[in-house]
């Protein structure tokens, strides 16, 4: 559900306290209570894995809380490259996936 993490992005809720979903959006979190969240391994300071594997960033910022203010359970999934984090949403392991990390960009690939 790309556009939820599209609308929480934009500053929609750094803007207020909740933000607006349409029914079908609504319909998919009450269908989806824990949701996968894949980001991209390394993509500094957007989002990526520390030292001590805890994800951290500016995406990792806003997950946390979009999670507090809209009672929304993320469950982040580390994968160790792009191309694990695609195959994992090809196969539907996860529901969401962070930034597309380009090759340049990538460690670990």
């Amino acid at each position: 559900m790309l556009l939820v993490l599209g609308v929480v992005l934009s500053g929609t809720l750094l803007a207020e306290d909740t933000f607006m979903l349409s029914r079908e959006e609504e319909r998919w979190l009450e269908q989806h209570p824990d949701i996968r969240f894949a980001p991209a391994p390394y993509y500094p300071p957007v989002e990526f894995f520390d030292e001590n594997d805890i994800y951290r960033g500016i995406t990792a910022d806003f997950l946390k809380i979009m999670s507090e203010r809209q009672g929304l359970d993320m469950n982040v999934i580390q994968y160790t490259n792009w191309d694990k984090v695609v195959e994992a949403a090809k196969n539907r392991d996860v529901d969401v996936w962070g930034r597309r990390q380009s090759r340049r960009s990538a460690r670990n690939t």
